[in-house]
Order: C-alpha cells, then sequence, then structure tokens
C-alpha cells in the first residue's frame, strides 16, 4: 500500500503545473456533465418536484436550467482557480509563521497537481452513484456520500448543521491530505509526520472554518 501512494504521489508531482490545473478543469467539466444528463435527469426533476409544481412550471425550470448550463462550464476555471488560491492561502500563512522560505508560486503548483486526485475521484463516485444507486429523486441523491462518514448514518434523521460535515470527510478528502503532507515534506524538507501536522492546522483548520460557514449558511437561509 505505501509504495502504490508513493507511485502515485510521484507520479502527480512530476506533471507540469499547467497539464495539472487544466486536467482539474476537464475533471470539473466530466462532473458536470455527467451529473447534468445521468444524475440529475429529468426523471429526478418530475418526481422530486411534481406533488408541488405543476407540470408545466417543472418543465419551465428544466428549460431555464439547459439553457443557463453553459455559465457553470464557463466559470470551472475561475472556481478552480479560488479554490486552489484559498488552500495556498492557509499553506502559506503557515510558513510565514514558521519563517519557512517557500514562495508563493511553489505552494500554488503543489496544490494545484494534488487536487487532481479529489477531481478524479468525484467521476469516480459519481460513476458508482449511476451503477450502483437507484436515483429517483434528489432525497435519494441526497443520501448518496459514497466513501465518506455520512455512509454510517441514516442522513434523513441527521440535523441539517451535521450533514455537509459528514459528507466532507471522505476518502478523496484523505487522499488529498496525504499528498498535500507528502508535497509539503518535499518543499519544507520534513519528516512526514510534521508534515501531516502543518497541514492539519494550516488546511486542516482552514476546512473547519469553510464547513462552519456552510453550516452558518444553511441554519440561516432553512
Amino acid at each position: 500500500m505505501k509504495k502504490v501512494f508513493q507511485n502515485i504521489a510521484e507520479s502527480v508531482f512530476d506533471l507540469d503545473a499547467r497539464w495539472a490545473f487544466g486536467g482539474i478543469c476537464v475533471l470539473f467539466w466530466v462532473s458536470m456533465a455527467f451529473q447534468q444528463y445521468f444524475i440529475v435527469t429529468d426523471e429526478v426533476f418530475f418526481n422530486s418536484f411534481g406533488e408541488q409544481l405543476a407540470y408545466e412550471r417543472i418543465e419551465e425550470m428544466l428549460s431555464q436550467q439547459k439553457s443557463h448550463a453553459w455559465i457553470g462550464y464557463a466559470f470551472v476555471p475561475i472556481l478552480a482557480l479560488i479554490q486552489i488560491f484559498l488552500i495556498v492561502i492557509c499553506l502559506n500563512i503557515g510558513t510565514i509563521l514558521r519563517g519557512d522560505k517557500v514562495k508563493f508560486k511553489q505552494l500554488f503548483t503543489l496544490v494545484a497537481k494534488v487536487m487532481l486526485i479529489p477531481a478524479f475521484l468525484k467521476v469516480v463516485l459519481l460513476c458508482s452513484v449511476y451503477f450502483f444507486y437507484n436515483i429517483k429523486s434528489f432525497d435519494d441523491l441526497a443520501n448518496v456520500f459514497s466513501f465518506s462518514l455520512a455512509n454510517l448514518f441514516d442522513f434523513k434523521s441527521l440535523p441539517t448543521w451535521i450533514q455537509y460535515p459528514l459528507a466532507t470527510v471522505n476518502i478523496a478528502e484523505f487522499l488529498f491530505w496525504l499528498l498535500l503532507a507528502r508535497g509539503i515534506q518535499y518543499l519544507l524538507k520534513l519528516d512526514f509526520s510534521r508534515s501531516m501536522s502543518f497541514v492539519g492546522y494550516t488546511y486542516g483548520l482552514g476546512l473547519v472554518m469553510w464547513m462552519l460557514f456552510v453550516v452558518f449558511l444553511q441554519l440561516t437561509l432553512s
């Protein structure tokens, strides 16, 4: 297992940063298209809103969604840059506090390469949802969080504030953490345990703050 992980890490870190960012965008586009055409289908909309809305209203919603779908695809590179940028800020604050001489560009390149892993696993997750789950409504989709802590519980019975955090703790996040620690180990010349700790109090703290922000929005808007 250790050798497999090392091979994956080396393959990712050997990539050019521009190819890595391009790969992230492509995988995001694939995820969005797969979800739009195979997961969140017209049937899912009609089954979810058929009792609350008229047939014509649902058709109107679907038409608007499809006509504006290009906006989501167009914003993928921008959203990917923002996501990378926020992670890099967390790591950069940690290096500044430690007094390490690491350039922002180096951290940006590292995060861009490592993000390929969760982006790829999201495609795998969507494929598993399509082939192994019978998604008929949004309620069914809400219960599908493969490879996360949410699988251990009855999702419908969980309080709203705990749903997103449980879904966030998944195998993709775990691998991202390990690869990020491996990259930090190389940049800062640390042993792996110390690099894991560094990722924990920089990226990990930022992730916790983000989850709290999302939970706050959910509770405020509900």
